[in-house]
C-alpha cells in the first residue's frame, strides 16, 4: 500500500510496485497502469484526506460534524448497495466501523480517480478512431487491473479483496458499460450513491 508521509509530505510506493510485470509494465498502454498504479496512488492520496485517517488525528480536522455525518451517510449508502444487491449473503462486513469506512472512502475514491485520469490521458492520446476501437478494451482492462490491486496480502485491511474491487464497481456505470451487463445483472444495480 501506498504510504503518506506528514514529514516529508509525500506519497511513498513500495519498491514491488515499481517492476514488471504485474503491477507496472513501461512498454503497454498507459490504461493498463491507471488501473494498478494510478488507484493505488489515488487511493493513497485519499487515506490522506480522509476523516479517520491518522494523519487527520495529528492536524486540525478540516471536516466539520456535518460533513461527517454525510460521509457516514454516503458510505453507508455502499453498504445497503452491496447487502441489497446480494440478499442471498448480506453483511460480508459486520458493520461500518471507521476503519470498515476508511478502507472503503480510500478504494472509491481510487477507483473514481484513476479512471477520470485514465480516461483523460486516453481522449487526449487518442485519434477518434482508435478511440471508438479501444476504449471497451481499455475500460476493461483498467477494471480488471484495478481488482488485481485490490488483491493483496495486507491483513491488517478491514475489507477483505471482494469489498476491495466489487464495492468501488457497484456504483461506476462505467462498468457495466465496459462489459455490457445484462439489466439483471448484480453490478447493474438501481440505486445510486453519490461520492462526496
Amino acid at each position: 500500500q501506498a504510504l503518506y508521509s506528514n514529514r516529508h509530505r509525500t506519497l511513498f510506493l513500495p519498491l514491488m510496485f515499481h517492476y514488471d510485470p504485474v503491477f507496472y509494465g513501461a512498454n503497454v498502454a498507459p490504461y493498463y497502469n491507471y488501473g494498478t498504479l494510478g488507484a493505488i496512488f489515488a487511493r493513497g492520496l485519499a487515506e490522506v484526506i480522509d476523516p479517520f485517517s491518522s494523519w487527520n488525528y495529528s492536524t486540525s480536522n478540516w471536516w466539520t460534524e456535518e460533513a461527517l455525518r454525510e460521509f457516514s451517510y454516503r458510505i453507508s449508502c455502499y453498504r445497503n448497495l452491496h447487502d441489497n444487491a446480494r440478499p442471498q449473503k448480506p453483511h460480508d462486513v459486520d458493520k461500518l466501523t471507521p476503519e470498515v469506512q476508511s478502507s472503503l472512502f480510500a478504494w472509491l475514491h481510487g477507483s473514481r480517480v484513476a479512471y477520470a485520469s485514465m480516461e483523460r490521458n486516453f481522449t487526449s492520446s487518442s485519434t477518434r478512431f482508435a478511440k471508438k476501437r479501444q476504449w471497451k478494451k481499455a475500460q476493461r482492462v483498467f477494471f480488471l487491473r484495478f481488482c488485481l490491486a485490490s488483491c493483496g496480502l495486507e491483513h491488517s485491511e478491514p475489507l477483505g479483496p471482494r469489498e476491495k474491487c466489487v464495492w468501488p464497481l457497484l456504483n461506476m456505470p462505467e462498468f457495466v458499460e465496459a462489459f455490457d451487463c445484462p439489466a439483471n445483472s448484480f453490478m447493474k444495480v438501481r440505486q445510486k450513491c453519490h461520492l462526496l
